[in-house]
């Protein structure tokens, strides 16, 4: 006997995408089951009930297909529970505006007074990331950070490019007529060479610390002292802003990484980071690069250190536009591993991509 089926109305799924919630998908999708297992006449009327099926079932699963990439998809912006992330120096810092940046305002800040402290707040217990500054557009490479990604053995399970703008900060009764002196970190003065120009009866004072600086000349209420710093330390500790986008140049960047005891590279992972160690020899680096340019893997980054206690001998870190288990990336690690004196796998991880200025 042939089964007759009318197509019910498509009912809506209120519900987050979530593990938990695949149930409740499952009865909804019920009514499409059993009409998968329906046999359909070769009637005018068996073929209209046949369409009628599959059109009810289109907005269920299209939402369904919506629900499946938001569960496998790696969620940066809407954590389950607050993590707490590590970044050097204090609350305001750039590296904090960073850390906003690439996971939200829902995360817990752990302030580090060095590197070395922030390499080890993972394994200390104080934090579930740390971010790292890597680089920098204008004052360049951080080698204490290429160091102590090495010595420490955390994976790289994500970046973040972020803009540097400098703002001339100072205490709520500060003008800019009566300062006499500006305390920041020594890069930060040195890329704001302009103001100091502009402002000859400056003094520079270097600091550890940008956001430091601005709690610093906050508390100390001198109207002739002020600091440079990013705007949110402004508003976390009260300064006043004098001056806007100091910065020398606008196209000022600053590429950190966040960091994790482990990691399980994501499906949009592109970008991997890994470390060489070779023979000094002549065509040693040429050999290892020539691995990947036969595969049409494009080389992002290549940064040499010297290695402790060898030397004149070098390391080299190389960031690559590839996926860890992409065919050809497989190949040229093992091609690679047979002609290097070490590889280590850094990371591998979503490529992170300059972000648009505003023109003003």
């Amino acid at each position: 006997m042939r089964k007759e089926y009318s197509s019910p109305a498509p009912r809506a799924i209120p519900f987050a995408a979530t593990s938990a919630n695949f149930a409740t998908l499952h009865v909804t999708l019920a009514p499409l089951a059993r009409a998968a297992q329906t046999s359909f006449g070769d009637s005018s009327k068996d073929k209209f009930a046949a369409i009628n099926v599959m059109v009810a079932s289109l907005p269920v699963m299209r939402r369904c297909r919506r629900i499946e990439h938001a569960e496998t998809r790696p969620s940066m912006t809407a954590p389950a529970t607050i993590r707490r992330v590590a970044f050097q120096g204090e609350r305001g810092a750039f590296s904090e505006e960073a850390a906003v940046s690439l996971l939200g305002e829902n995360i817990e800040a752990v302030p580090r007074p060095s590197f070395d402290a922030l390499f080890s707040a993972i394994q200390e217990g104080a934090a579930d990331y740390a971010l790292a500054p890597i680089e920098n557009t204008l004052a360049g490479s951080v080698h204490q950070s290429y160091d102590l990604l090495l010595e420490s053995r955390l994976q790289i399970v994500g970046e973040v490019i972020h803009p540097i703008a400098h703002y001339l900060i100072g205490p709520p009764n500060a003008t800019l007529d009566r300062l006499a002196s500006v305390q920041s970190h020594p890069v930060a003065l040195a890329q704001c060479e302009h103001l100091f120009r502009a402002h000859p009866q400056l003094q520079r004072v270097a600091s550890l610390d940008t956001a430091g600086s601005v709690r610093e000349v906050v508390a100390a209420n001198d109207p002739s002292q002020a600091a440079i710093a990013g705007k949110r330390a402004a508003e976390i500790y009260g300064g006043k802003i004098l001056l806007e986008h100091i910065e020398d140049h606008r196209e000022n960047y600053t590429r950190f990484l966040l960091l994790a005891a482990s990691s399980q590279p994501s499906e949009r992972a592109n970008k991997l980071s890994l470390v060489i160690q070779l023979a000094h020899q002549p065509g040693a680096l040429h050999r290892a690069l020539g691995i990947f340019a036969r595969r049409d893997i494009n080389l992002l980054k290549i940064e040499s250190r010297p290695i402790p206690g060898s030397p004149w001998q070098y390391r080299f870190y190389l960031d690559l536009q590839a996926a860890l288990h992409g065919a050809e990336t497989v190949a040229a690690l093992e091609e690679l591993r047979r002609c290097t004196d070490e590889v280590r796998i850094l990371g591998c991880y979503p490529a992170h991509e300059i972000p648009a200025r505003d023109s003003k």
